[in-house]
């Protein structure tokens, strides 16, 4: 397979002091594998038997896109049935273990894609969350190296967050806004410091942090469930996959707000912005996203169909 190339990538701020270094894996090198009708793969020079394949060490038995095939002292690169399959040169199988679907290592050496990642120490390498990676000397995300960071000193928060030397990065970039010391994660979306909540738009090139002003006590503010949020005071939700703002639900007690409400606690409706959100209570009253269902009674709420009507034939009940 040979060395691994590196080359730096071009949209990384090149002011900050860690630099992105990306891994080069020329994946050409390897080739297709086709099965011989048996289940057997070969390909130029390569047999990887059907149980090698079936045996095949993998980080997801029920969904393994990628496989490490152990074949007479042999381990391999398996990729989508076949798409890219090849020795793993200098593998140990004894000590080999899969980490993810992209890395692996052995006693000696870390493999990206099955390709050795010159300068990984194999000893210290693990896993920090489901794409991002460290050893002793350096961190590691998809097929980039973030070079630059104090391991001493170095502190991995998530979702690619780090502080180091009182500084914030998203991976290789220098994050000016946020607040080191009291810098936290509330989940994909959201963060927050000392001063304000920010929404996070986790583009690689170019990283938004934009503040949520709507919130009444950042200090309290955590994620409740799917797109609903609370502080000490109020309930917020956001209504849509994309949207870079929280909307506050009118009237929602934050300490009995639940998402779900009835028996069927999946139905969905249309909110006042048009986004098709469940159904939420609390312990006076029901929400479609943050519209407040009005006399809605959370005891006795059940989902039936979608109407928007009240039919004097039913005795006045609400139908919405």
């Amino acid at each position: 397979v040979g060395n691994v190339d590196v080359q730096e990538i071009s949209n990384i701020n090149t002011s900050t002091k860690a630099r992105a270094i990306k891994l080069t894996l020329e994946e050409k090198k390897f080739g297709g594998c086709v099965d011989d009708g048996n289940g057997n793969y070969k390909s130029q020079g390569i047999f990887i038997s059907a149980k090698a394949i079936k045996d095949s060490i993998t980080d997801n038995p029920y969904n393994p896109i990628t496989k490490y095939p152990i074949s007479e002292g042999n381990v391999y690169y398996f990729y989508s049935n076949g798409f890219y399959c090849g020795k793993i040169l200098g593998a140990d199988p004894k000590t080999f273990s899969v980490i993810s679907p992209r890395w692996a290592k052995d006693a000696n050496n870390v493999y990206d894609s099955g390709i050795r990642v010159e300068g990984a120490d194999a000893e210290t390498f693990h896993k920090l969350d489901k794409t991002f990676f460290a050893d002793k000397n350096q961190f590691y995300f998809y097929g980039n190296i973030l070079r630059g960071f104090d391991p001493l000193t170095v502190k991995y928060l998530g979702n690619g967050f780090v502080i180091d030397r009182g500084e914030v990065y998203y991976l290789a970039d220098l994050i000016t806004e946020l607040d080191a010391t009291t810098l936290t994660i509330i989940d994909r979306i959201y963060v927050k410091d000392k001063n304000d909540i920010y929404w996070v738009d986790y583009r690689w090139d170019n990283l938004v942090v934009d503040q949520q002003e709507v919130v009444a006590d950042p200090s309290s503010f955590i994620a409740i469930d799917g797109p609903y949020y609370k502080d000490s005071n109020n309930v917020y939700v956001r209504e849509w996959d994309t949207s870079t703002t929280l909307t506050l639900v009118q009237k929602a007690d934050p300490a009995t707000f639940v998402r779900g409400v009835g028996e069927d606690e999946s139905e969905i409706c249309a909110s006042e912005g048009g986004a098709w959100m469940e159904y939420s209570h609390d312990a006076q009253h029901v929400y479609c996203g943050a519209r407040l269902l009005e006399d809605a009674n959370p005891n006795t709420f059940k989902y039936v169909e979608q109407l928007n009507r009240r039919d004097p034939s039913l005795g006045g009940k609400a139908f919405y």
